[in-house]
């Protein structure tokens, strides 16, 4: 998306070309830069390794993720039992880890880079002088005056500056070459001071900076070296355009004159430039010559349709940001909207020995939430069989079953357990967890169906990347725990206005227990990587008399964190708040 921002930039940079002011052509990447570094913003809640481009290779190789028809577990015996298949996930982790840590060293090589270069800068500094020339004083008072700038800044003169060139956002200067008072005139002086403090009056070093910084965070991006070289030459023609408003028309060829004097001594360009300097590369001189030749004062209606051209990039980034991988990025976890309203964090670390936990519930009558371990529980993981409740609820929707008939037949696969080799309802599917079930729903409904049914109801991350099979099992989408409880709150009361029949079959199939003070609903998910249970689900709600409570747990990064685990743990939880007692019968 980096790459089609940058063509539109540069298509309307080319198009507005003759309508349009010089600082139009310069300050329409700004934008482009805002949105480079709109990822690494704190709200985002960017985790390092969600690099954008490395989100999009997780996602794809996550599609490629190989089922192995190996079972784990113990017997089925309850709907505590697990019905879950090890995934050969090879590709997922080590592509991830192997471009993060790529993505790094190439961050370190850059940083070693810029350092160096500043190290440079600070030693050419020390060594440089005041400039004692007082002619040359008195033209740079002068030229301070002229641009009306009042702040203190350090003129320096140095032999080791081969051109002339200005700094520092703290302590801002400029350095003359120890010879110019003998290679140049007054008035070539005062162009090159002109143009210099300009620099500084545009504030050019901020924009200088955040170029050389997204070249750091962007280095393996050629769109983005390629923009900051562009950027780098439109900065020093929209400053020429700048100081030729300020000289008179018979000035423009001497000023030209100094520019090219200057560029026959230093072709030179480092990777990292954090200077502003006089001349420039080849490139860069030729389009300032060519633009000083054909400069003609601008007026306001150019002014303004370049205002509003700039608008228009903004919009246009606006417009597409939603559908960009920075979205993606921004999904790694949900903004909690409730955080400071009616919810209240408890701390039930016992619960969750040796693992990561979070559990989240919401009691409907009061409107109320409890949350234990905010952090994991806004962070998105994979759904595992717990898309299974709304895969059946998209397919009564789309008549894929009907509620009169929910059978699907088996097609004498030989599965890992017998509750899956035979014909299955919609009811014997749900309690025994049957993939292959879901799996042709989801085949015969078709990606797009699916795609459209998710975004409808705003589910996750929305990703379905990782193919029609296996994009709900350690693969392309995420829901957070405290996103399941909206959803499983929604889907109980029907906001989104599905069939309320089709609700009600789905609503069904969940049941799991009742007991003397309620009924259990519920679906457990379990991630199998390799034979590791490594990320446990137990979603659904209790009814009781008078009030409604749903609830997720979710389990991670311990032994045996499988559904049958969560659904334990979730279940002493209820107890202990007298909510759901474990003196249940089974459905």
């Amino acid at each position: 998306m980096i790459s089609i921002i940058f063509l539109i930039i540069m298509l309307l940079k080319t198009v507005l070309k003759n309508s349009t002011t010089a600082g139009f052509q310069y300050y329409i990447w700004v934008p482009f830069l805002s949105m480079l570094f709109l990822p690494f913003l704190p709200f985002t809640k960017v985790p390092f390794c969600g690099f954008p481009a490395f989100q999009n290779i997780t996602a794809k190789a996550g599609a490629k993720a190989d089922f192995a028809h190996a079972a784990t577990g113990t017997a089925p015996g309850d709907w505590l039992q697990d019905f879950t298949i090890t995934i050969q996930q090879h590709t997922v982790p080590d592509l991830q880890l192997l471009f993060t840590v790529l993505w790094a060293c190439g961050i370190v090589f850059m940083s070693v880079m810029f350092l160096v270069a500043s190290h440079r800068l600070r030693q050419l500094k020390q060594d440089s002088v005041l400039c004692l020339d007082n002619e040359i004083a008195a033209i740079f008072s002068d030229c301070k005056t002229e641009l009306k700038i009042s702040r203190c800044i350090a003129l320096y003169q140095s032999a080791q500056a081969p051109t002339p060139m200005s700094f520092g956002i703290v302590h801002p200067c400029i350095i003359l070459p120890a010879t110019i008072r003998q290679n140049m005139s007054d008035s070539e002086i005062r162009y090159i001071l002109l143009h210099e403090l300009q620099h500084y009056k545009s504030r050019d070093i901020y924009f200088n900076y955040g170029s050389c910084l997204s070249a750091t965070i962007y280095w393996f991006n050629p769109f983005v070296w390629f923009a900051v070289k562009q950027i780098r030459i439109d900065r020093e023609v929209a400053c020429d355009t700048l100081v030729l408003r300020i000289l008179g028309e018979n000035a423009y060829i001497d000023y030209g004159n100094t520019i090219i004097h200057y560029a026959e001594q230093y072709l030179r360009r480092a990777a990292f430039s954090l200077i502003l300097e006089f001349s420039g590369g080849n490139r860069q001189i030729h389009r300032r010559i060519s633009e000083i030749v054909q400069f003609k004062m601008e007026n306001s209606r150019t002014g303004f349709r370049s205002s509003l051209a700039i608008l228009l990039i903004f919009a246009i980034i606006l417009f597409i940001a939603p559908m960009t991988p920075l979205n993606v990025l921004a999904s790694g976890y949900y903004d909690f909207a409730s955080a400071s309203q009616n919810t209240e964090y408890e701390d039930l670390s016992a619960y969750f020995p040796n693992m990561d936990g979070s559990f989240v519930l919401y009691n409907l009558a009061a409107d109320s939430y409890e949350v234990h371990n905010l952090k994991q529980s806004s962070k998105r993981v994979s759904p595992d069989s717990t898309i299974k409740i709304y895969s059946a609820l998209f397919a009564l929707e789309y008549g894929i079953i009907s509620p009169e008939n929910t059978g699907l037949s088996w097609d004498h696969t030989n599965y890992p357990y017998k509750e899956w080799n035979g014909d299955q309802t919609l009811d014997s599917a749900m309690r025994y967890s049957v993939n292959w079930y879901f799996q042709e729903l989801n085949k015969r409904m078709g990606m797009e169906k699916l795609q459209n049914r998710f975004d409808l109801i705003d589910y996750g991350n929305r990703d379905l990347s990782g193919g029609l099979d296996d994009f709900w099992a350690e693969s392309s989408l995420k829901i957070s725990p405290i996103e399941q409880v909206e959803q499983m709150t929604r889907f109980y009361q029907n906001d989104l206005k599905f069939d309320p029949r089709n609700v009600g079959i789905v609503k069904d199939a969940m049941l799991l227990s009742s007991s003397n003070n309620g009924l259990l609903f519920g679906k457990t998910g379990t991630g199998d990587v390799k034979g590791l249970n490594k990320n446990g689900w137990f979603i659904g709600f209790v009814e009781t008399e008078g009030n409604t409570y749903f609830f997720a747990t979710n389990i991670q990064n311990g032994e045996n964190c499988s559904g049958s685990t969560a659904a334990k743990i979730t279940l002493s939880i209820l107890n202990d708040k007298k909510i759901y007692r474990n003196d249940s019968s089974q459905k």
